[in-house]
């Protein structure tokens, strides 16, 4: 009697794991609960005949498709995170091109200044500038007077309004005061 039960239990626990190896169960399976048997025997053969019209079908396709499905979620999440992280280190970028054309700016106004003062002490009467050449993309090569002006104009208007490039130092010299020789 104790080995009957253990097959019976063996066959129950088998036919437990068979049906969790199928999956989920259509909402109409109970109407084959008062099936007999047989009949169902004969329902699933007619089933497996009808299915072998499709054996040339990739039996694969849903499972691939859930997985590239998948996959492709996971790329285009990934491609959001680094277009986050390239506008991020864009815009790092622009800031410490600001922060370092401010930092040549301060660097030049102090030199300039100390330049300035040097000068006066060297030449009592005489009076010196330093000015920055710069130039715009746009134009080639515009004179000290019109890089005063220009670098006014930026400096009001903020760094982001035109793009300088540094091409030189010129300087402003009168020995005597009145009128100024440039060098």
């Amino acid at each position: 009697l104790i080995n009957k039960r253990a097959i019976l239990q063996h066959k129950v626990d088998q036919s437990i794991k068979n049906i969790a190896e199928l999956g989920a169960l259509p909402s109409d399976v109970g109407r084959f609960a008062n099936v007999s048997m047989k009949e169902l025997v004969k329902t699933l053969g007619r089933c497996n005949e009808g299915l072998k019209k499709y054996s040339h079908v990739n039996k694969k396709a849903l499972d691939q498709y859930v997985s590239f499905t998948d996959q492709h979620a996971d790329l285009i999440n990934r491609k959001k995170e680094l277009d986050t992280s390239a506008q991020a280190i864009e815009n790092l970028i622009k800031t410490l091109d600001q922060r370092k054309d401010e930092a040549i700016d301060r660097t030049f106004k102090s030199v300039a200044k100390n330049f300035s003062d040097v000068f006066a002490e060297l030449v009592p009467s005489g009076k010196a500038t330093l000015v920055m050449q710069r130039k715009r993309k746009a134009d080639k090569a515009p004179d000290a007077d019109e890089d005063e002006a220009a670098g006014a104009d930026v400096e009001a208007a903020g760094p982001s309004s035109a793009i300088l490039q540094y091409s030189g130092v010129s300087m402003k010299i009168s020995f005597t005061g009145v009128g100024e020789q440039h060098l």
